[in-house]
């Protein structure tokens, strides 16, 4: 990751002290919010050291919607990077789960995203 880099936190990122891993991360950082960042206000995560924070999804390169949940009901249109099920998630052909706990605690570049969708070309949406 480099300083001109978005990076995108799909959510619950409220477990402990947060500032030591948010100063690791280089880039413009953006908190989609899970369920439970929510306990904390948008000025709180954004003194933390967050560039922008929202509540709700957001669609990214007009193919992917990244979100803290999966997204189910749109899969006609969009791909869902989601992060919430932790250790439980199964990626399938429209859903593909990026939490930290499946990525051993590593940032997921926009490549891998693109090359784990690409195996699914013709399939559902």
């Amino acid at each position: 990751m480099g300083k001109f880099d978005h990076v995108y936190v799909l959510g619950d990122f409220a477990f402990g002290s947060c500032e030591e891993i948010l100063k690791q991360l280089k880039g413009f950082k953006i908190l989609v919010m899970g369920n439970h960042d929510d306990r904390k206000s948008t000025k709180y995560w954004l003194k933390q050291g967050f560039n922008e924070v929202v509540k709700y999804p957001i669609i990214y390169d007009n193919k992917y919607v990244f979100s803290h949940r999966p997204i189910w009901e749109s899969m006609g249109y969009f791909k869902n990077c989601c992060a919430h099920k932790h250790s439980k998630g199964i990626s399938d052909a429209n859903h593909f789960f990026v939490s930290v706990e499946l990525t051993d605690y590593k940032p997921v570049n926009i490549k891998l995203i693109d090359k784990y969708f690409s195996k699914f070309k013709g399939d559902a949406l």
